[in-house]
């Protein structure tokens, strides 16, 4: 982590550099304004970029999963197995138990004995076009949504439905949410620079080759207004030899208050969009805006 008070190195966003503080990460523009995207409304912390101007929309995303996962305070007592009907079979494929696996070995002077249980957390449910995945758990809920993506709005509308059927069935209460989008940017190349495409991406010695066969990078980050944000990249199969894809999994989550009612989440997932899609711009560049604008990403 570079130290605070502290520019070395910053990443840049259009006209912006991000550099960290006692608030954590910051934004310092420069004069000349940057690209325009398709925002509603943003937070304070985002009111300065010079790329977050409202007014523009990609023709495409890459967008494979979209998923809101909401950890939950367990319930003293909760029996797991009345969640096996939480989503009727007319709309849905059969519930999948999962479990919970652990392992024991005991070890003896001639002798090893080891041992392996499971205990049952949840279900998984899947819908009939598998377009939508639910995990229900005991202290965990996660909506899917896999592509293609619509919109925030049917997003959203989908993930309450569910979560309202969970949190009563449950009596359960939300304690950290998060937002997480996975994107595969598919280049028309069959060999890229990924830092033509990401701003997120290592650096190889140059006394080394610089021809990467594979490589994998997480950085955990934290936000303004008490958010963090995961950023997993990496390259990834793109089923086409003459295309490459690269991966840009975005999660970024929030402790909040204990809370059961949709009321009480809606502010924070607002807040976790604004924070996600802050996230992605700053990651992207010019070159992947270009394949989103020719729909080609």
């Amino acid at each position: 982590m570079p130290p605070r008070h502290s520019c070395a190195k910053p990443t840049r966003l259009g006209a912006t550099h991000l550099c960290w503080g006692d608030a954590g990460l910051t934004a310092q523009a420069e004069p000349r304004g940057g690209c325009t995207i398709n925002r509603v409304a943003l937070s304070q912390w985002t009111d300065e970029l010079p790329g977050f101007v409202n007014g523009r929309k990609y023709n495409s995303v890459p967008i494979e999963e979209a998923l809101i996962e909401v950890e939950v305070a367990p319930v003293p007592g909760f029996d797991v197995e009345l969640l096996a009907d939480l989503f009727q079979p007319k709309d849905w494929l059969p519930a999948e138990r999962q479990f919970e696996v652990g392992g024991q070995m005991d070890f003896s002077e001639d002798d090893v004995k080891s041992s392996i249980t499971g205990t049952a957390v949840g279900f998984r449910f899947r819908r009939s076009d598998e377009r939508r995945v639910i995990q229900a758990q005991a202290t965990r809920f996660v909506f899917s949504w896999l592509k293609p993506y619509d919109d925030w709005t049917a997003f959203t509308s989908e993930f309450f439905d569910a979560w309202e059927r969970y949190a009563t069935r449950t009596g359960a209460s939300a304690t950290t949410i998060a937002v997480r989008f996975i994107n595969v940017i598919r280049v028309p190349n069959p060999r890229v620079e990924i830092s033509d495409y990401l701003r997120v991406s290592i650096d190889v010695p140059a006394y080394l080759p610089q021809a990467v066969r594979s490589h994998f990078l997480q950085v955990e980050i934290p936000l303004p207004d008490e958010l963090i944000t995961r950023v997993i990249s990496t390259p990834v199969q793109s089923g086409d030899e003459s295309t490459s894809a690269l991966l840009l999994d975005i999660t970024v989550q929030k402790e909040i208050e204990s809370t059961g009612g949709s009321e009480g989440l809606w502010p924070t997932l607002v807040n976790l969009r604004e924070a996600k899609n802050y996230v992605f711009e700053a990651c992207i560049t010019d070159a992947t805006r270009g394949l989103m604008d020719r729909g080609t990403s």
